[in-house]
């Protein structure tokens, strides 16, 4: 289902991220995180921040650096809709 479209970074491993969706901080505790990978997914979905994507625009931002190591910090910003 469209509404409940995941969003996923993919970064190396050692680095964390904060996530925004329309302006909300998304809580670590709704991150599936693959620490080993460097995978970071979020979908909506009940209980969580937001329950599906209602139509029209998005915006999403993440924000990393690395936890290990010299600092390596960056951004990402995207807008996409949803019909």
């Amino acid at each position: 289902m469209l509404r409940q479209t995941r969003v996923v970074i993919d970064l190396a491993p050692d680095y964390d991220i904060d996530l925004v969706v329309d302006g909300t901080a998304i809580p670590d505790s709704e991150l599936d995180v693959v620490s080993e990978t460097g995978r970071f997914t979020w979908e909506p979905g009940p209980g969580k921040t937001f329950e599906e994507w209602a139509p029209g625009f998005h915006v999403i931002e993440v924000t990393w650096d690395r936890v290990i190591g010299l600092p390596d910090p960056g951004s990402l910003r995207w807008r996409f809709r949803v019909q």
